[in-house]
């Protein structure tokens, strides 16, 4: 029986083979990555006998591996997506414990430094306090450095764990390739069954590879190509290409990937982001390490610069100037570590750069691309690092040393040759926590007073209330001088809420400043800022009110006009810089003759950045009232703006005066007459008109500017008649100075003696009017009295006026002159009127992108040289209530430091004021701070999530790969019990063909 016995022999091999298999698999069930084996058996041709076909037995076609391809390509992409995600949340958990932890953390020693401030403000002159305030900054201190020092060390050990994952990436290129060729010669065989174990090694190992980085396979004639996810080749067929890790391009700290084969080498440390430990690592870094690291290095800066700006304002117990706080984050070094160049630089490097921060509040926390693009060298643009987006661009001249400015901060470049295609990395606030160290070592040191006070004046009548300031600009020319304010201010308060700021350097004689701020408003019931305290602001003057040379005579029979104020037509020219734009904005306007300053002022303050105020001006003096032999006689009638000052009140019930008014009039009309008219005119008052007078000058202010028309009725003045007639002078207020050039008076001249000039003379002074007047005054002979002296200086004066009137001399209680211009008025014994209209004056404040001047034709308003003066106090109060005329304020130099607080008040403040981040609207430290740890805090609570999840499709994937591929050893063992007894049949099979074969043979 050779067919049964064949037959039996085919099955036996078969399932020999199939017990084989299924050993293999159960030997294997923990093999990683191993594809469960199947032996495939099919049958042997059948013969045909005749009455029809009878079987051979079983065939082994071969030993089929259980894979399904789609799975396995499944299992390596989730495999790079959880171990992206597991790498990176494993680091950020470590900065989240760093920052969030009370023990390691920034935000409780900021508190305990502004707690210790608070501390020493309450009781400044003590020294154990103070010696704990310094104690708790040296401790923030160490805390920055602390922190620092760990981001480094994770740094470094991201370094190394790149080193390993590199390592380990190559190797597994190189066994890949070898099983590529081990593959390819196998199926190269006679027998080509596939080598199912070679398939397994192969998938797991590159199961492996999506570990450490995602790449993407492809199959060509059985060999695997693997490329990394920027498309370049790690394995090609038989040859395995390497990564390299290798110092940063900007930073050698900051280590990088870099492919490398025979035919290219590729920077790939920004590519490799998509899946795998190193794209974790190298996603950690950026999105978490290196922002954590500069949003820690803005803090420390901004923290520095704002305590030593407010130290620095402030006075030590021996009353000196306080000094930095912290050292000086602009050093050189750390100017010099903030910038560095891309090793890919054309030579030569020789390129010198420094980043100075000059504004911590504009400080972003981010780093940048300063590149040089070309087409040539000298034009640059500023990039985001990891954006496309251009900040800035521009070009520089190479002028050495040339400056860029960009976000607070000022790029320097100082030499070298510069090229197109240069690249340089900003690094504005990475190191600069570890930079941050204390300056101040001793209590003395500390500099916790403000170094100016405020005080009201003892008979104050109003409820004004002054607070004891803020130093803004400690380098201002007002804060110049050690131990005194240069000068010392009066704030003194006039009728129609207006104030004026004096020099009170003398406190007997207030004199106007320089450039002068007077009749500024003031709005009762809300805050209001004394000084002027834009930085940069300029003041330019207008001439004041021009004086006639001689009055206007109204004659009574004719009609009534009113004379003009006597200023010319007038044309300006305003430049208006546009920062945000780099645009100049020019503006031309043209006022017509006679325009009063109220509406010229409205005008000019309806321009960006320029702001103008007009007062009016006039003084009354030397009042005469005569008593000539006309008939009838003129009584002396003083008329403003329309108002009869001198009308007999007895017995009026005109309800356009106050309750204060002398109804009765005077023998004689006096400067104090005319004043309390004035003041309780209630038409006056809603011009925004009052007086003062000091008995013998009546001064007249029309705080909106407006003209003042003066018009006077009375007996005419005649040398013929022994009575004088109705008269007085008419000023604008001004004083005009006149500045000794040739001589020493030291000071002696006053108005109460003679002076001898001879001795040591002669002495010379210039003087220099509006009307474009020149002279000069010289005394070299000796006087007797005051009077006789002053009487040659004013004639010497009136000698050279081509203007009105005369003048008139005042002299300083420190012997300086001056001297006021003066046209008289008087009546002309009958109804005709003399009349004058005074216009007033503009003062015109400028920002610092304003610029303005005169353009012909020229008027007389505003001097052809404009000349602008700098407002800079450096310090500025706030004034609450409701100050009474007559009120007034001093601003001086606070002379005992020991037991004030302000200034450690005002650094303790800090601690609420939104000091950074003033592009994006302001934060504070501990905002800021708690934005960077909610930032870690938040990301590492999606990476946790993320991970979980990435850890559940990974094992959904396992298993469903599993399913297919996997051991199940139930089923092995059962399979193993089916395939023996199928063995065993078999066997029994040939036993009994052999019996039949050999009863066969004994019948013969």
């Amino acid at each position: 029986m050779p067919n049964a016995l064949n037959t039996a022999i085919s099955g036996l091999s078969a399932f020999k083979t199939a017990l084989s298999t299924t050993g293999h698999n159960i030997a294997n069930a923990s093999t990683p990555g191993y594809s469960r084996q199947e032996v495939v058996i099919g049958t042997n041709l059948a013969q045909y006998k005749g009455f029809g076909y009878v079987g051979n037995g079983a065939n082994l076609e071969g030993v089929r591996r259980l894979h399904d391809q789609f799975l396995t390509e499944q299992v390596r992409s989730d495999t790079a997506v959880f171990h992206d995600m597991d790498a990176n949340r494993s680091n950020i958990e470590q900065i989240n414990r760093l920052l969030a932890d009370e023990r390691t953390g920034l935000a409780p020693s900021m508190d305990k430094f502004f707690s210790a401030i608070q501390n020493a403000a309450s009781n400044p002159s003590n020294v154990p306090v103070r010696e704990v305030l310094i104690a708790e900054a040296g401790g923030l201190v160490e805390r920055f450095h602390l922190i620092q020092s760990r981001f480094e060390e994770q740094n470094d050990t991201l370094n190394g764990q790149m080193r390993a994952i590199s390592a380990n990436i190559n190797a597994l290129a190189e066994g890949i390739a070898e099983i590529n060729e081990d593959i390819v010669t196998y199926q190269g065989d006679q027998t080509t069954a596939p080598p199912n174990d070679l398939f397994d090694k192969r998938d797991e190992m590159v199961r492996q590879l999506n570990e450490l980085t995602r790449v993407e396979v492809t199959e060509i004639d059985g060999a695997y190509d693997i490329f990394l996810g920027t498309g370049q080749a790690l394995v090609q067929r038989y040859t395995a290409n390497s990564i390299e890790v290798v110092d940063g391009r900007f930073d050698p700290d900051r280590q990088e990937i870099k492919f490398v084969s025979d035919v290219e080498t590729v920077f790939l440390t920004d590519s490799l982001n998509q899946g795998g430990q190193l794209a974790g690592i190298l996603n950690f870094r950026k999105e978490s390490l290196d922002p954590s690291m500069q949003q820690l290095g803005r803090l420390a800066v901004g923290f520095a610069d704002q305590i030593n700006h407010a130290h620095k304002n402030g006075l030590t117990l021996a009353g000196e100037w306080g000094q930095n706080f912290f050292q000086d984050f602009n050093t050189q070094e750390a100017k010099n570590r903030r910038i560095e160049p891309a090793q890919t630089n054309a030579p030569p490097n020789d390129r010198v750069m420094s980043v100075s921060i000059t504004d911590t509040s504009a400080l972003t926390g981010k780093e940048f691309y300063l590149e040089f693009p070309g087409p040539r060298p000298y034009n640059y643009q500023i990039r985001e690092v990891g954006s496309n987006t251009i900040l800035k661009d521009g070009s520089v001249e190479f002028n050495f040393p040339e400056t860029i400015e960009f976000q607070g901060m000022d790029i320097e470049l100082f030499s070298g040759t510069f090229q197109a295609g240069d690249r340089f990395l900003v690094s504005p606030t990475r190191f600069a926590a570890k930079d941050v160290k204390l300056a101040v070592t001793q209590p003395d040191e500390l500099a916790l007073a403000s170094p100016v006070k405020a005080q009201t004046a003892f008979g104050n009548m109003g409820s004004g209330e002054v607070n004891q300031g803020e130093i803004l600009n400690r380098n201002s020319k007002f804060l110049a001088q050690d131990n005194k304010l240069d000068p010392p201010l009066l704030i003194m308060f006039e009728p129609g809420n207006r104030y004026s700021i004096y020099d009170n350097s003398d406190p007997l004689n207030p004199k106007a400043l320089t450039p002068p701020l007077e009749h500024l408003p003031y709005i009762p019931g809300t805050s209001n800022n004394l000084l002027p305290d834009t930085e940069g602001l300029s003041l330019v003057r207008s001439q004041r009110g021009q004086v006639p040379f001689q009055p206007f005579k109204q004659l009574a029979s004719a009609t009534d006009l009113t004379p003009g104020n006597g200023f010319n037509p007038e044309r300006l020219k305003f430049d208006i810089y546009d920062a945000e734009t780099d645009s100049t904005m020019q503006r031309t306007i043209d006022f017509p003759a006679n325009a009063p300053a109220s509406e010229v002022a409205t005008t000019l303050s309806s321009l960006n950045g320029v702001t103008a105020r007009a007062y009016t001006t006039v003084e009354l003096t030397n009042f005469k009232n005569g008593n000539p032999p006309y008939a009838p006689p003129n009584p002396l009638e003083i008329t403003i703006n329309g108002v009869n000052l001198t009308e007999d009140l007895v017995g009026s019930q005109s309800t356009q005066w106050g309750d204060d008014v002398i109804r009765e009039l005077p023998s004689d009309i006096t400067a104090d007459f005319i004043a309390n008219r004035i003041n309780n005119s209630l038409e006056l008052q809603g011009q925004g008109v009052y007086a003062t007078s000091d008995g013998s000058t009546l001064r007249i202010v029309d705080t909106q500017g407006d003209d003042v028309q003066i018009e006077m009725r009375g007996d005419k003045e005649d040398p013929a008649v022994s009575e004088p007639g109705d008269t007085f002078e008419v000023s604008n207020g001004e004083r005009y100075q006149l500045p000794i050039v040739q001589g020493d008076l030291k000071g002696l001249l006053s108005d109460k003696r003679g002076f001898d000039f001879a001795t040591e003379g002669p002495y010379v002074w210039n003087f220099n009017l509006p009307d474009g007047t020149t002279g000069e005054v010289v005394m070299g002979q000796k006087f007797d009295t005051a009077d006789d002296w002053m009487d040659e200086v004013e004639r010497q004066i009136n000698a050279q006026l081509t203007g009105p009137g005369r003048s008139e001399i005042e002299v300083s209680p420190t012997g300086e002159l001056q001297f006021r211009l003066l046209t008289k008025m008087g009546g002309y014994s009958n109804n005709d009127s003399a009349k004058l209209t005074i216009g007033g004056q503009v003062d015109v404040e400028l920002d610092p992108n304003v610029t303005m001047e005169t353009l012909p034709p020229y008027g007389n308003r505003f001097d052809r040289n404009t000349n602008p003066q700098v407002i800079d106090f450096g310090v500025q109060f706030q004034l609450n209530g409701r100050p009474e005329p007559g009120d007034s304020f001093t601003i001086d130099w606070n002379e005992d430091p020991s037991n004030d607080n302000r200034n450690a008040l005002a650094m303790a403040g800090l601690q609420l004021e939104d000091t950074l981040a003033s592009n994006n609207g302001g934060l504070t430290f501990n905002e800021a701070y708690g934005v960077m740890v909610e930032r870690i805090g938040t990301r590492t609570a999606q990476l946790q999530i993320s991970t979980e999840a990435a850890e559940g499709v990974l094992e959904q994937a396992s298993k469903r790969r599993e399913a297919i591929s996997g051991v199940n050893l139930d089923e092995e063992a059962s399979r193993l019990i089916e395939f023996q007894n199928a063995y065993q049949a078999n066997a029994q099979v040939i036993k009994v063909a052999r019996e039949m074969f050999n009863t066969l043979l004994q019948s013969f």
